[in-house]
């Protein structure tokens, strides 16, 4: 699956094109990189089961974000849907 590095360096990969946003969808994108950065945090406390659940919504939902954004996602790096 995913290891850990990789969502994180989706987290940041969104972090670091915010200023690029849309106006329209900037609030979004920063809300949901706090949830991810909060969740990414308690992932310890979960159970596998939990973890690779909450992990895979990260990548989704970062991935999501990017293309809001007006980016194109990497193949390689882009979660298989």
């Amino acid at each position: 699956m995913y290891s850990e590095e990789h969502y994180l360096s989706k987290i940041e990969r969104n972090t670091n094109v915010l200023d690029k946003a849309p106006e329209q969808i900037k609030e979004k994108c920063i809300n949901d990189i706090k949830w991810a950065r909060e969740l990414s945090a308690r992932l310890n406390q979960l159970d596998y089961a939990q973890r690779e659940e909450a992990i895979n919504s990260i990548h989704t939902l970062m991935d999501e974000d990017y293309t809001l954004m007006g980016f194109e996602l990497n193949p390689e790096t882009a979660k298989k849907r």
